[in-house]
């Protein structure tokens, strides 16, 4: 596999599509997690919790790092957001492991509290929906309001795009992979949301040799931001196709680089 990165300088038919990436991935054995209504237990990375100001039953899984305190004197973590790709949708909120932080804060500390929301079959991730659960974690959570995070892979690499870049007064930095998006919507904003997205920090990943979605779909909406004069950076992998996600996440620079993070 070979890596290409390319460095952009700046200021700091999509239904059609979820059919092809919901075929590429296999989710487990279903498993019955109950919702609750509180925080969950410390270090936890498999509770159930439910967000319905939009009318949805909104389930979620949260992890919170086993040092999480929520007190007053302690600083406050980084909020990191995953939407998971079109294959783990439905109702088993065990899907939102499969691929992502999620799955990798099982396995060792990550120093971010992460919450994965768990996207309807037949459904996309619909920006409303994801505001609220962010606001409902922004006040349930010890997070950082100026450390919010957003990350997704295939059909949450859209999402990430299409939330991230039409609200980016509310991030500190996004991480689409192998998705694409919509290119009106980052240019419509006014004076303050044009200041705010070009001191975005966005990174973009994806493979060479995507089938599944073209590298074409990345580089277009990379090539829109540098033009904005967002601070954009696109990583290529050759040799991978559609799971660029696998090289991504498994890239602890990337992680490092997100923890450092901070909304201007």
């Amino acid at each position: 596999m070979k890596l290409t990165r390319s460095l952009h300088p700046g200021g700091r038919s999509w239904l059609a599509l979820l059919a092809c990436l919901a075929a590429c991935a296999s989710p487990p054995a279903p498993r019955e997690t109950a919702p609750i209504e509180s925080a969950p237990p410390l270090g936890a990375s498999d509770q159930a919790l439910s967000a319905e100001r939009t009318g949805v039953h909104h389930a979620y899984t949260i992890s919170l790092p086993p040092s999480y305190v929520a007190a007053a004197d302690r600083p406050r973590w980084p909020l990191l957001v995953f939407l998971h790709g079109a294959g783990e949708r439905g109702d088993d909120l065990e899907r939102v492991a499969i691929h992502g932080p999620i799955g990798i804060a099982r396995q060792r500390d990550m120093p971010f509290v992460i919450v994965s929301p768990l996207c309807p079959k037949g459904r996309a991730w619909r920006n409303e929906e994801l505001l609220a659960l962010i606001e409902d974690c922004l006040a349930r959570y010890h997070v950082d309001p100026d450390r919010v995070l957003l990350t997704g892979l295939s059909m949450g690499g859209y999402g990430t795009f299409q939330l991230g870049l039409a609200h980016p007064q509310l991030f500190a930095a996004l991480v689409p992979i192998c998705g694409g998006g919509e290119t009106l919507t980052p240019r419509m904003h006014d004076e303050a949301g044009m200041t705010a997205l070009r001191s975005l920090p966005v990174r973009v990943y994806h493979g060479v040799d995507d089938k599944v979605v073209s590298i074409e779909e990345s580089l277009r909406m990379v090539g829109l931001l540098e033009r904005l004069g967002v601070p954009v950076q696109m990583i290529r992998y050759e040799g991978v196709g559609h799971a660029a996600w696998k090289p991504a996440y498994q890239d602890k620079e990337l992680w490092t680089w997100l923890a450092a993070q901070r909304r201007l």
